[in-house]
């Protein structure tokens, strides 16, 4: 399905196990493949199928969205000491 969707699901694993440094890896490499989120119609499984084009406003709204999850006290609240993710969480 995509680095994207590949990377996505060990946020909440690393989440979960309060594994700072794998939560903000995930972050960051998530934000990083935002631009490749629709690769997987490019694979042969699809290639009978036509999809619209992905707009460029529509990635940026899924980057800030991601950081704005990614600010969720509730759900980071232990990375508040963490460079890295404040460092992050400013681009928002």
């Amino acid at each position: 399905m995509g680095k994207y969707y590949e990377i996505s699901s060990g946020l909440e694993l690393a989440t979960l196990e309060k594994d700072s440094e794998a939560v903000v890896a995930v972050m960051e490499e998530m934000l990083s493949c935002v631009e490749q989120i629709g690769d997987f119609r490019n694979v042969p499984l699809y290639e009978h199928m036509d999809f619209k084009e992905i707009r460029e406003d529509f990635m940026a709204e899924v980057k800030e969205n991601l950081l704005k999850c990614f600010c969720d006290e509730e759900s980071y609240g232990f990375l508040k000491n963490d460079e890295r993710w404040q460092k992050l969480v400013k681009q928002q």
